[in-house]
């Protein structure tokens, strides 16, 4: 911090810049990035509400943007979805390889599919029978005991 203050000409007693320094202890420098890692913003939010966001660091003319905090330090209020997980378009594949259905071939706004979201209702199962109150432990992302909790009475949040 001294050295920033001297270069810049900004005159900063030894007690400013110690509590500067202090300030930027632990502060995030880089912008890591995680592809296909999508923040799920509930419906009438924005994602400033939640975190600062920036464009990476060689970049700052593009459309990306980045959360300025690690998830963690917001997985309490949004999900994350790694789309771009190993398993995930492995398994979209055998899906559409067991049951002939290409899934750009499925409408996104089906009411029986997104029912799952808040009921095991259309997939002729119980509840009890597969331990979750939602039907979503086949979709890549949706299955954990997280995303469930969330799914479960709260769809039309994020959709």
């Amino acid at each position: 911090m001294k050295n920033y203050y001297e270069e810049k000409h900004i005159p900063a007693s030894s007690a400013e810049i110690v509590r500067v320094a202090k300030g930027c202890t632990g502060i995030k420098r880089t912008t890591g990035q995680h592809p296909g890692g999508i923040i799920v913003v509930p419906k009438g939010r924005e994602i400033y509400e939640f975190t600062p966001v920036q464009h990476p660091a060689d970049e700052a003319n593009s459309d990306i943007i980045t959360t300025h905090f690690d998830y963690h330090s917001i997985d309490g209020n949004l999900l994350k979805l790694d789309i771009l997980g190993h398993d995930d378009p492995t398994v979209i594949r055998m899906l559409q390889d067991l049951t002939g259905l290409a899934p750009t071939d499925i409408p996104l706004d089906d009411k029986e599919t997104m029912s799952i979201f808040n009921s095991t209702e259309a997939l002729g199962v119980t509840p009890e029978q597969i331990h979750s109150e939602v039907g979503t432990y086949g979709i890549p992302e949706f299955g954990t005991k997280f995303s469930r909790r969330h799914a479960f009475g709260y769809t039309s949040n994020y959709i």
